[in-house]
């Protein structure tokens, strides 16, 4: 049986993204003996990592893009890495007016997300463009708050949704997406599982190609179309 290191009734109260964060951020450093059979090496236990609208929220496309988890490679504290629960990184990222931002790995990934939205909102004519409009109006999510390295360790993250799914389907509830894109191998069933027994299980969820990957763009829109149909 899971242990229960939050009230559950104050989840599901929640009504913005900041208060739910907020209870999670403190399930976190609270969390019981569990953590010790799940944890990632060097990622510290009290590491959070913000996400959720990319622009104001009356801006808002419906499209959600999910992914794993961040790479917080370059945030070690004392040997381990911890985000600190404040730095929505994408969100500065693309409101940059600069078109580099980032490292060269943090622009593949923002291009490739700028493909997806594209194909997702241009889905019969689609776009190839890398351009951010659409991104930039869409909403972006991490499984596991945690973070991790650029390598994911599956078996944790799986763990991680298995423990903290009521925290993540609300997350989805308070975003409220018309459609989920699962970035990456594996996610969309870790999606599936958090929202499993929920009035959200029934909503449109596709899986894309993860950002980051070697495929050309063309390649990566022709797989999403064929979901899209």
């Amino acid at each position: 049986m899971v242990e229960k290191w939050y009230e559950e009734s104050k989840v599901k109260t929640c009504g913005n993204l900041d208060d739910l964060f907020e209870l999670w951020i403190t399930a976190h450093r609270e969390e019981g003996n569990s953590y010790d059979g799940y944890k990632t090496e060097k990622v510290c236990k009290r590491s959070f990592t913000v996400d959720g609208f990319l622009s104001d929220k009356d801006r808002f496309n419906g499209i959600l893009l999910i992914a794993k988890e961040s790479n917080l490679s370059q945030t070690y504290e004392n040997g381990y890495i911890c985000g600190d629960g404040k730095t929505f990184w994408l969100r500065q990222a693309i409101s940059s007016a600069e078109p580099v931002i980032v490292n060269g790995s943090g622009t593949r990934f923002i291009n490739g997300l700028a493909v997806i939205c594209n194909g997702v909102t241009y889905r019969d004519d689609p776009n190839f463009s890398i351009e951010r409009d659409c991104l930039k109006n869409s909403a972006y999510m991490n499984l596991n708050k945690r973070g991790g390295f650029s390598s994911s360790k599956i078996k944790s993250i799986n763990a991680y949704v298995c423990y903290y799914k009521q925290f993540i389907a609300k997350e989805i509830e308070l975003i409220n997406p018309s459609i989920i894109v699962c970035c990456g191998s594996g996610v969309e069933e870790m999606v599936r599982k958090a929202l499993e027994g929920t009035s959200l299980a029934n909503m449109t969820i596709i899986s894309a190609d993860h950002p980051s990957c070697r495929k050309s763009y063309c390649e990566r829109l022709g797989n999403l179309k064929k979901q899209l149909k």
